[in-house]
């Protein structure tokens, strides 16, 4: 079959049924808690069919706040079936943060679980509320299913709203349509060559709010007829115990979950069937690949890290490093168009740093409430302003900066925080670092690196020279941070990305070693 010509104007429903034509068994299956579920289809039907009786129709909408499991699943097919958009959430946002997400999208059902229902329960406004147990295949409050007429859709309606943790500015909900969301599994599959059918199981261990975990891992699964194996909250020992028991032989994660899946002592041996590592959502040392490269091969595995990069607005993924290109985030997907422009938005030269704009069918409709414009036009085409830095090779090789916003200027001089990063996570003791702008009682701008150390080490002067004297020879001086301060452990976002912002504050309290270095 021609995956090239599959529609992408349907419904996500539609389309992961339309996907592949051809294949071995006849059931999607995925699995949960030990249990192995085959009834996918037939459950999608009960609940769209309940949703129905609910008073739910097309272009309504339905906000879920639940974690990785059968329910979700089923919702998510169910209310796209019936032409309902659905609104994911963190499960365990801020009432607040939960509460100005609802009003934007004012859903008809609420779904929650067991374990914040309590919590949200007094939020919801209108909306009927449906309680999901995380652990058990049940839905409370869901009325009896009545016969549909099944939704078609022309693919330019919203399927799935996306609420950003607001970690880089003011947080957005973004609108993706299905033909959005069809496009970047369409994209991803065609640049990798097709290379997943129903024998093939994905750990799908990314939670649904996050585009890398809805989009580019459960809904791909899923059309790719690949079982999906569903973890509900992720933990190193857990997911390296469903990777080694299941034969998972595909996994998508961020940084922050291989950094914890690495220390454990049977960390390769889990993956010997693996034959794919995605790794994107945040920033990934070259230290990190190294490291779990060097495992891989110590246990006789062929086993490469392919990274990405994206943004919601783009339904996630937009490049993958497949020639493995040293530091690269890699190439656009096909089917998704980049440019490197100036402030002017003209495209720079290769090797020079500007800002990448997307676009192409992935690029969603628009942001919910918001009346900033991200859009631009060039050329007659409506590109996506992503505010991240980047620069290009010859090759068409991207190579991420960083995020605009996080441009730090000392002297007049652009210094990018990842570079310095990326140096101070290349020293051996250094287990992962993050640079931020802060401010003298002048005024002045100088550069604070925070640093997590690994087990047993303590930031010392020597510890401090290490990392100064690779900034030295690697960057220009105007990247020397002027202090170096430890955590015991960094904080993260909800994404599982470095809270940059939270460290940047000035009312930011830490109790552990700090180090006045002189730098500029």
């Amino acid at each position: 079959m021609d995956y090239s010509k599959v529609k992408l104007n349907q419904t996500m429903f539609d389309f992961m049924r339309n996907y592949r034509t051809t294949f071995y068994g006849d059931a999607y299956i995925y699995r949960f808690e030990k249990r192995e579920i085959f009834l996918f289809l037939k459950e999608v039907e009960r609940v769209a069919g309940s949703f129905v009786a609910m008073g739910v129709k097309a272009g309504d909408n339905i906000a879920m706040s639940l974690p990785n499991c059968p329910q979700a699943l089923v919702a998510m097919y169910a209310a796209n079936r019936i032409g309902a958009a659905v609104s994911v959430h963190y499960p365990k946002s801020n009432p607040e943060t939960f509460k100005k997400s609802l009003d934007l999208i004012k859903p008809k059902i609420c779904l929650l679980s067991d374990i914040n229902y309590f919590k949200y329960k007094k939020l919801v406004g209108d909306a009927k509320i449906v309680v999901c147990p995380v652990y058990e295949k049940l839905y409370i409050g869901l009325k009896k299913s009545v016969k549909f007429e099944p939704y078609h859709s022309d693919g330019d309606d919203v399927a799935v709203y996306m609420h950003s943790s607001g970690t880089s500015g003011t947080p957005k909900t973004s609108a993706l349509t299905n033909k959005n969301v069809n496009a970047l599994v369409a994209n991803m599959f065609d640049t990798i060559n097709h290379h997943f059918d129903e024998r093939d199981k994905m750990l799908a261990c990314l939670p649904l709010f996050h585009g890398f975990g809805l989009v580019a891992t459960i809904h791909a699964s899923l059309c790719a007829r690949m079982t999906c194996c569903l973890l509900p909250n992720f933990s190193a020992t857990k997911a390296l115990w469903t990777l080694k028991h299941y034969k998972v032989t595909c996994i998508n994660i961020i940084p922050n979950m291989l950094k914890r899946m690495i220390k454990k002592p049977n960390f390769a041996e889990c993956f010997k069937t693996v034959k794919f590592v995605y790794v994107g959502g945040d920033t990934l040392s070259e230290e990190l690949v190294l490291a779990a490269e060097k495992k891989f091969a110590e246990a006789g595995l062929n086993l490469k890290i392919t990274q990405g990069y994206g943004l919601t607005e783009m339904a996630s993924v937009c490049t993958l490093n497949v020639d493995c290109v040293k530091d690269s985030i890699g190439k656009p997907l096909k089917g998704v168009d980049i440019k490197i422009v100036d402030e002017n938005l003209k495209e720079v030269k290769c090797g020079l740093v500007g800002e990448i704009l997307m676009s192409g069918d992935q690029l969603m409709k628009g942001y919910v409430g918001d009346s900033k414009n991200p859009f631009v036009e060039v050329d007659g085409v409506k590109w996506l302003k992503s505010g991240d830095l980047a620069t290009q090779d010859e090759n068409g090789n991207l190579f991420f900066k960083g995020r605009e916003k996080r441009l730090i200027k000392i002297s007049g001089i652009n210094v990018f925080p990842i570079e310095i990063e990326l140096v101070a996570d290349s020293i051996d003791e250094v287990c992962c670092s993050c640079a931020v702008c802060k401010y003298d009682e002048t005024g002045k701008p100088f550069i604070k690196l925070f640093v997590e150390l690994k087990e047993g080490f303590v930031l010392d002067d020597a510890i401090a020279k290490k990392i100064l004297d690779a900034v030295k020879t690697k960057l220009s001086r105007w990247n020397i941070p002027s202090q170096i301060e430890q955590l015991a452990e960094m904080p993260y976002t909800e994404m599982g990305k470095i809270d940059y912002k939270l460290l940047s504050k000035d009312d930011y309290l830490n109790e552990g070693v700090k180090i006045l270095t002189g730098g500029q």
